[in-house]
């Protein structure tokens, strides 16, 4: 569920700070050997001048799933260890 926030500003890379609207729960679909896996990720910030979502490894964490990074690629695994999303480096 939506939820309007309190404007809060996002510091980006290039030293730039954009707001924060509003916060909700959102479910991302990772598509692994032909299996559809749902991932659920709580508390995500809505933030209308950012042209492209952004991933916050900590949300994940937060969530109980599990990140490691390799040379060529992100893993995210379930709380069991197995894998559920696979993202090669660009």
């Amino acid at each position: 569920m939506y939820e309007v926030i309190t404007l809060r500003n996002i510091y980006l890379d290039d030293n730039s700070v954009v707001q924060a609207f509003g916060m909700e729960s959102i479910v991302v679909e990772a598509i692994l050997e032909d299996k559809i896996n749902q991932i659920c990720i709580k508390y995500v910030f809505y933030v209308p001048k950012l042209h492209a979502n952004l991933f916050l490894v900590g949300k994940l964490v937060s969530n109980g799933l599990k990140v490691q990074f390799n040379l060529n690629k992100c893993i995210v695994k379930s709380c069991d260890g197995e894998a559920i999303a696979i993202a090669p480096r660009e």
